[in-house]
């Protein structure tokens, strides 16, 4: 049985803070000569040696005056440690993808409770692994404990449950509650897809470990159709890892027919792999997925590596210079205004801050004839525009403070 702690951290600073920030426009915020701008938008919260943004991606700190800007101008949100030492339950389950939220919105309460210290719980309190009971603190705690470990809670009162092993168990008569034996596991087995020998994944794609080296070795022994004994970054099997990554709606093979690509979900394919409709590559599982393809959707099957591909609609297609990939007798020059922030004599960024190449020098003069206030007559590694290469690289939400209009 895991050792479980809990962890029930104060957070006065938080919440007497509101969990509140303000926030200051962009071109307000630098600082004598450094033109310094963290967004506030984008800046979930600081630690010493770096900060987190709102999509939960890491940023270290360019330089100590950045660290102490941030720390002066917005204490609530930073912390005096490096995130290796964080302990506070909330922000690493936020910063994990375990939590939507990583403040602590439920009043008073500070509920973070750390698997490692509840035996399991019911719907009016729970057991911690020294046989303590303690009636959940409010709705909220209860709700999260379930979402989150579901395994081991069970939704009716304590003096409802009629397990005995859990009832030994509290009352001092058993070291265990759980039952390893041949009967009772509790694994719901309508909730496990598949298992490897490091955990198992449910039906929802979440990942669990195992309780102990005895629930993996029941599972396996009693449904060893859907357990692999393999770590489960070793599984190389096509179908599994489609749908971990939902790309998928079945992970198993069905019938004599192991091919089941969605066609609304593929644009075209070549002999090497194929697009789908989000641009992104996916290579051929085999060589039957790849005739099967070619033999029902001909039209949209090249008999050629995406590399040798010399049509410039889909090349322009792929790279996200084109919305359509099919040539429908429109000229075929077409950037889209919507789609292009500033140029270069090199190349342009897009709205999604990727970088492009001109395609020819007629291109790139046409941009620069019909939208000079947004082209720059240099290479962009010659920028020193400090808007603009904080908003290529991801530290501002615009890249002017003065916009310019369309």
């Amino acid at each position: 049985m895991n050792k479980f702690t809990i962890g029930l951290l104060a957070a006065s600073a938080l919440c007497s803070a509101g969990l509140a920030v303000t926030a200051v426009p962009a071109a307000a915020q630098n600082r004598g000569d450094s033109s310094f701008s963290v967004s506030l938008g984008d800046v979930a919260f600081g630690y010493s040696d770096g900060y987190y943004d709102n999509e939960r991606r890491w940023h270290s700190w360019r330089d100590d005056d950045e660290r102490i800007w941030y720390e002066q101008n917005h204490g609530p949100t930073y912390y005096q440690m490096g995130r290796n030492d964080e302990r506070d339950q909330f922000r690493r389950d936020w910063r994990d993808g375990r939590r939507n939220s990583w403040r602590n919105n439920g009043g008073d309460s500070n509920f973070s409770i750390s698997l490692g210290n509840v035996a399991f719980g019911y719907s009016d309190g729970y057991y911690d692994n020294n046989r303590g009971w303690h009636s959940w603190r409010d709705d909220d705690e209860r709700i999260w404990y379930q979402s989150n470990y579901r395994p081991t809670y069970y939704h009716y009162s304590r003096y409802n449950d009629r397990h005995q092993w859990r009832r030994d168990w509290r009352d001092g008569r058993r070291n265990n509650w759980r039952n390893d034996g041949d009967v009772g596991f509790s694994v719901s087995l309508g909730n496990v897809a598949f298992g490897y020998s490091d955990g198992y994944y449910d039906n929802d794609r979440r990942w669990h470990r195992w309780n102990s080296v005895n629930q993996r070795n029941w599972y396996r022994q009693n449904h060893g159709q859907t357990y692999y004994q393999m770590r489960r970054y070793r599984d190389r099997d096509r179908f599994r890892r489609d749908w971990r990554d939902g790309r998928r709606n079945d992970w198993q093979v069905i019938g004599n027919s192991n091919f089941s690509i969605s066609l609304g979900n593929v644009v075209f394919g070549y002999s090497d792999g194929y697009y789908d409709n989000n641009r992104r590559w996916h290579t051929w599982r085999n060589d039957n997925e790849r005739n099967w393809y070619r033999q029902n959707h001909g039209q949209t099957y090249y008999q050629l590596s995406r590399d040798r591909d010399r049509d410039r609609y889909r090349r322009d297609w792929w790279e996200g210079r084109r919305n359509d990939w099919r040539d429908d007798g429109a000229s075929s020059f077409s950037i889209s205004l919507g789609n292009v922030v500033f140029g270069y004599s090199d190349g342009y960024y897009d709205n999604n801050r990727r970088w492009h190449t001109w395609r020819n020098d007629n291109e790139r003069n046409w941009y620069q004839q019909n939208h000079g206030q947004r082209y720059f007559q240099m290479n962009r590694d010659g920028d020193r525009d400090r808007n603009r290469r904080d908003w290529r690289d991801g530290r501002r939400d615009t890249w002017s403070d003065d916009r310019v209009p369309d």
